[in-house]
């Protein structure tokens, strides 16, 4: 049978109802008013009947046709579009997607450690910094798995599901996971950008004397202009994000190098002098010091710190969406690769430090460090410390553009924002975030780390602890063997039938327990 006459397909038969010739000198109602004449008063009545019906499927052809036509101009079709699901399989190998990972945690907290260690001692400090390192990539393991169960892939719909609270519940719990990550998001952007300016202005008011270039607003939207071209990007697998992290990657080990020479040099210790290592690590273990760092207060707010430094959980999802092969086992090995080479970074750098200043060491390192152009290693160290925050800050922003367009449903399953609403939002947050982050003093900047170290650890600890215990050990397991509309049902109704399926179903769910212990470990 000939296609071009297949009435089944809709838009063929559209285009049949409407296919008058152009040229043509009547209509076909004028072609039947024409004939009306013709027919006697009951074919008349008849004929106007089929009259009425042609007309109204024409009007319903043509509000279809209006529905279905690519170009609609109103407004909720001019800041959306339908998503691509072809474009939403990740492109990033192992290695690139853990540079990732590493570069969205390593920020101001990994700067932090040295005091860290201060408030809890040299061997506390260690077995802390070996502890939250695990629990922090077991974090990101347990989200991804707990998603994976639910069938979701962030982290506000894991809060939905696990709780389940019903319709109304369920969109209250997204709503407030989402407004954690986009606080979480604002407040690091701000941190990043006050605390580069922190940096910089020591070397600004050495180097110019220009008071514009020596002001705060300069020394942020300098920064700004460089890190922006980053942040609109649609996603975080594109090739100018893996670039990014490669070449940021690189700045930490500088950087370690930079500040742990400097540091040793003007305590005047030998870096690789393992007695004194030995000797600070035994003076540490005595029970009196860490009596005095637990009376002091200082045990928490250091264990808060550390698990700030290694908090990225926010951009779970995100970069288990990049990865090319999205298994689990695959996501595991890069979690595990990249927290890897996190403590590998982190130890010494916290380490050196803290024997080198001792309980003395400040919260920002640099202020231990001689002053600028005194010392060439330490003014390098301050820039290659700005550069390394620089690569942060896209992450950041593309966690609070991802939270602030869901919140607005601009965001969903089933469509994504266009190009311009997205570069709009990424300008918007640029704005709001320069001036936020040029005005205020260094309370204000401690105000912002304390609230972004809070939400981190609300969001990155806290709330998948809650969301796992919930799922895995007060509502009921979902059917392994048996499928279901809802996956958190009661499997008795569906295997009373079948003797052999409900005894390979408790095998199985037991198989999982052990494993659901071992992550709970």
């Amino acid at each position: 049978m000939d296609g071009r006459l297949d009435n089944n397909d809709p838009e063929t038969s559209a285009h049949t109802i409407n296919s008058s010739p152009p040229d043509s000198e009547f209509t076909d109602e004028e072609a039947h008013l024409e004939h009306q004449d013709d027919y006697n008063p009951q074919q008349r009545l008849t004929l106007v009947s089929y009259q009425d019906e042609d007309e109204e499927i024409e009007d319903d052809v043509e509000t279809n046709q209006t529905l279905a036509s690519p170009v609609d101009f109103s407004f909720r079709k001019s800041y959306k579009r339908r998503r691509d699901n072809s474009l939403r399989q990740g492109t990033l190998s192992i290695a690139y997607a853990s540079l990732n990972i590493l570069n969205s945690t390593l920020g101001i907290g990994f700067l932090t450690l040295p005091s860290a260690l201060s408030q809890t001692g040299l061997p506390l400090g260690i077995v802390l910094i070996a502890i939250i390192t695990l629990l922090a990539a077991g974090s990101h393991i347990v989200l991804v798995n707990t998603g994976r169960y639910l069938g979701v892939r962030k982290i506000e719909d894991v809060g939905g599901g696990a709780l389940k609270l019903g319709t109304r519940g369920k969109g209250i719990t997204k709503f407030v996971v989402r407004s954690i990550v986009a606080g979480t998001g604002f407040s690091l952007i701000v941190s990043y950008l006050k605390y580069i300016k922190i940096l910089l202005h020591p070397l600004a008011k050495a180097w110019f004397d220009s008071a514009f270039l020596q002001s705060s607003f300069f020394l942020v939207l300098v920064p700004a202009i460089i890190a922006a071209p980053f942040t609109f990007v649609r996603s975080l697998s594109h090739r100018t994000i893996s670039r990014m992290s490669v070449i940021i990657a690189l700045t930490y080990p500088v950087l370690l190098g930079l500040i742990a020479s400097r540091s040793m040099t003007y305590a005047e210790l030998k870096i690789l002098d393992l007695n004194m290592y030995k000797k600070l690590l035994v003076q540490d273990l005595n029970w009196g010091t860490l009596k005095k760092h637990a009376e002091q207060q200082g045990i928490w707010s250091g264990v808060s710190t550390i698990a700030f430094s290694f908090a990225s959980q926010h951009l779970t999802f995100p970069h288990h969406r990049t990865m090319r092969k999205s298994s689990q086992q695959t996501f595991n090995i890069t979690v595990l690769l990249a927290y890897t080479i996190i403590f590998i970074l982190a130890l010494p750098f916290a380490v050196v430090p803290y024997v080198a200043f001792g309980e003395m060491t400040p919260l920002n390192l640099f202020d231990a460090l001689p002053s600028p152009n005194n010392d060439g290693g330490v003014d390098a160290a301050r820039v290659v410390a700005a550069f390394g925050l620089l690569g942060t800050i896209p992450f950041a922003v593309f966690t609070l553009r991802e939270a602030i367009l869901r919140l607005l449903h601009i965001e969903t399953e089933q469509e994504e924002p266009n190009r311009r609403t997205q570069l709009v939002a990424t300008g918007s947050i640029w704005l709001i975030s320069i001036f936020s982050a040029s005005i205020g003093s260094y309370a204000t900047y401690e105000t912002y780390v304390n609230f972004a170290r809070l939400l981190c650890i609300a969001l990155g600890y806290l709330l998948p602890s809650v969301f796992f215990v919930i799922l895995y050990h007060v509502k009921r397991p979902a059917p392994i063997v048996v499928s279901s509309n809802d996956g958190l049902v009661s499997t008795d109704a569906l295997l009373a039938t079948d003797a052999l399926l409900a005894r390979k179903e408790r095998q199985l769910q037991k198989r999982r327990s052990l494993l659901r212990l071992w992550w709970v470990i």
